[in-house]
């Protein structure tokens, strides 16, 4: 493997009424690198890795227990 994809699971646990989830900041990226986004929405996404890593990924989980995997690949 060369590092040039990765997976990041997230899950929650249990959902409080009307609480607005925190934006998952990913680590260890390369700043000006665009990444491609598999797994939040239908199409994928793409980022730098410096909004990766300072802005986040709003991801969103409905329910107690709800899961998603994202994958991401260095373009």
């Amino acid at each position: 493997m060369d590092g040039s994809e990765a997976v990041v699971f997230v899950f929650l646990h249990t959902q409080k009424f009307a609480s607005e989830l925190p934006r998952v900041h990913l680590q260890g990226l390369e700043h000006e690198v665009i990444y491609q986004v598999i797994g939040i929405e239908n199409e994928p996404l793409y980022f730098k890795g410096k909004n990766l890593m300072h802005v986040g990924l709003k991801v969103r989980l409905t329910g107690d227990f709800d899961s998603k995997l994202i994958r991401l690949k260095r373009l």
